[in-house]
């Protein structure tokens, strides 16, 4: 073959790749749709619980920071802080009290997956929780317990400008996570 040949052919080659290739356009953090050039702190606040579907389920208060990588839709769960007195157990749990020992195997890695419908989910990996409650408390069935979550969903309620995350998933032994959560600041963080 010669050289205009093989040029020819190795010019449509090109050419067929750049047409069938979609643009690849990373995935990013938004902070007022732009794309972060630094890593950056979201606060969420609202109540999340876990439950065993038709046994028991405890909720509380809780306040979060995360970091987001920027150039990435990853980052991480850098703080998990439960106000004790602001947590409600129902069923099997209504008796307990939660006593301020926590411990979480913080940071807890977090990345963007595309769900069913198409749409961005944060998705939140190796969720461990331990926590004891108040021996003194009567009728309490438990005296500490730990939830593990492979995965945690955290669903945006708008993905380019996240005020509110609606999260789920399900744990070891079939537990249930649920909750609501505000993002703060509210409709300044988003993904693309």
């Amino acid at each position: 073959m010669n050289l205009k040949r093989i040029m020819l052919v190795a010019s449509m080659a090109l050419a067929l790749v750049a047409v069938a290739a979609p643009a690849s356009a990373s995935a990013n953090w938004l902070k007022h749709h732009k794309p972060i050039t630094q890593n950056e702190h979201i606060e969420v606040e609202g109540v999340l619980g876990f439950a065993i579907p038709g046994v028991a389920s405890y909720r509380c208060e809780i306040d979060i920071t995360a970091t987001l990588f920027a150039g990435t839709t990853t980052g991480e769960i850098d703080t998990f802080d439960i106000t004790t007195n602001k947590c409600v157990g129902e069923g099997g749990l209504q008796a307990c009290t939660l006593k301020g020992d926590h411990t979480f195997d913080l940071p807890w890695e977090m990345h963007v997956e595309t769900n069913e419908a198409g749409e961005p989910d944060i998705t939140i990996t190796d969720v461990t929780i331990t926590n004891t409650y108040n021996d003194n408390t009567p009728n309490c069935p438990v005296h500490d317990s730990t939830v593990i979550f492979p995965a945690v969903t955290a669903t945006p309620d708008n993905p380019t400008t996240m005020s509110t995350l609606t999260v789920s998933g399900t744990g070891a032994g079939g537990i249930q996570a649920f909750g609501t959560a505000s993002v703060t600041p509210k409709a300044t963080f988003g993904i693309e």
